[in-house]
């Protein structure tokens, strides 16, 4: 499909984002080829879990990113390190799991 003729740079550019999300459900995140669920039925329950949480953190870090007081502790210059959902990863590891209410925090 991406060297077919008809596809234009925006769908082209499309891909990019499932490449990333893609990324994201391996090894930038939940670990997905990890998990050895071979039954569909258990595959198809864990992937409903897994898009909950990844929507769940893309949450996160859209927040983190559009709060001053947050962007401190995930964004180094005008770069932000990572996809929205690494940011909001880092985001809830910090905040949630380690119960610390600013990024900054030792």
């Amino acid at each position: 499909v991406t060297n077919h003729p008809s596809v234009t740079v925006e769908e082209y550019g499309l891909r990019m984002g499932g490449e990333l999300a893609f990324r994201d459900f391996k090894s930038g995140g939940w670990q997905w080829q990890r998990s050895r669920v071979r039954v569909p039925e258990r595959a198809a329950r864990l992937w409903l879990v897994l898009v909950l949480a990844y929507a769940w953190m893309v949450v996160f870090g859209l927040w983190a990113l559009a709060g001053q007081a947050w962007r401190r502790g995930v964004v180094r210059g005008s770069a932000r390190r990572g996809s929205v959902f690494q940011v909001g990863l880092r985001v809830y590891r910090c905040w949630v799991l380690r119960g610390r209410w600013a990024l900054g925090d030792g």
